[in-house]
């Protein structure tokens, strides 16, 4: 079987949705499904064939910033993407045509000879991001036009799929996401003193202010993974707080070094505003962390005695479940373990069969 994927983002371009496809990559690949995969360079252009019949097409697109994407660079990619997709067409016999997010690839992929699928993500679904809340009501019409025309569309989640209903009635299968359980492991057990982890963009969504509020009267530290543009309003709350003592920002991470920072720490929050299905929380279970979480994201099907969903703006609802694990170590290592085990049945090689069916029955239908 052979897929053209498109995708702006792949490592070391991008965040969560690249990680994914990195993953469902590999796990394609080991099941003989060859895929040529259109996306974006950090710098030029190159090629790179990741085995014989699987290709990454790194497009140059004036990436600036490898986390953060700016309208014109999209633009670029959307260009350049359709051009040389059509010309790997031109060249390849394609069964099927799997555009990750609805916009920009899902559009490209409509622009194909091929039957696509499409993979929504999270910001592509309209009503996702505030960031994008003036673009969304004029691309309303032509995402709605891209979804009917794609084979299957794919939500990661229950709560993604219920707010893309909003925008058209069509069927949705879910494909929640994956994580590597060999990757991502547990520690030990619990250090003297509780740390707190929170891996994400700095991005308002992400409410990374709600997690520092939360530890300001706890005796507990709180490490904060990422970078982005609240970087240096959060370092401010920080030292206005009187809290720089116990709150330790570690900047953008490399995916390859997260292991350690998760098994380094007791405790996962994340208190989103929206989330598709959150990379993050997973590998946060993976590594036998309980998690506290809001209520988006999967967190009805991802937290089972494994922690606690909270209200979303509230960092005392935070604050107090955290007194809870420092105040019973017990509970830490109970939950962790719990967190572990849900997490080993989320293996990305599930997720890659699941896609591989829907790659077959497409195909034969095609």
């Amino acid at each position: 079987m052979k897929v053209l994927m498109l995708n702006y983002e792949y490592p070391p371009v991008g965040g969560g949705t690249a990680n994914a496809n990195r993953y469902l990559l590999r796990e394609l690949d080991s099941r003989s499904v060859r895929i040529d995969l259109v996306t974006s360079s950090p710098e030029k252009y190159s090629e790179e064939e990741m085995s014989d019949g699987t290709n990454i097409y790194r497009l140059e697109v004036g990436k600036e910033d490898l986390s953060y994407w700016r309208k014109s660079e999209l633009l670029l990619y959307m260009f350049k993407g359709t051009a040389k997709a059509k010309k790997l067409e031109r060249e390849n016999d394609y069964d099927l045509v799997h555009a990750w997010t609805g916009f920009p690839c899902g559009l490209m992929a409509k622009f194909l000879k091929e039957d696509y699928i499409v993979a929504l993500r999270g910001s592509d679904v309209p009503g996702y991001s505030s960031r994008f809340s003036n673009i969304y009501p004029v691309l309303k019409p032509l995402i709605r036009d891209i979804w009917r025309k794609a084979e299957e569309v794919i939500p990661n989640s229950q709560d993604l799929k219920q707010l893309a209903e909003e925008t058209a009635d069509v069927d949705m299968n879910v494909i929640e996401n994956g994580v590597d359980i060999n990757k991502f492991s547990p520690k030990s057990g619990p250090g003297k003193k509780p740390k707190v982890i929170t891996v994400a963009r700095l991005v308002e969504r992400k409410r990374v202010q709600d997690v520092i509020r939360a530890v300001k009267d706890l005796e507990i530290e709180l490490e904060i993974v990422g970078d982005g543009p609240e970087m240096q309003d959060l370092g401010e709350l920080v030292d206005d707080l009187g809290i720089s003592h116990k709150v330790d920002f570690k900047g953008e991470v490399d995916h390859e070094d997260l292991p350690d920072y998760y098994r380094s720490s007791d405790i996962f929050v994340l208190p989103s505003l929206k989330e598709g299905m959150s990379n993050t929380v997973l590998e946060a279970m993976a590594s036998g962390l309980p998690v506290i979480v809001t209520d988006t994201g999967g967190a009805d099907v991802l937290v089972d005695g494994n922690g606690s969903v909270v209200g979303s703006r509230n960092p005392e609802e935070i604050r107090d479940e955290l007194q809870k694990y420092i105040a019973d170590t017990g509970k830490l290592e109970r939950e962790g373990k719990r967190s572990r085990e849900i997490a080993e049945a989320r293996g990305w090689s599930g997720i890659a069969e699941e896609y591989r069916q829907i790659y077959r029955e497409v195909a034969e239908d095609g």
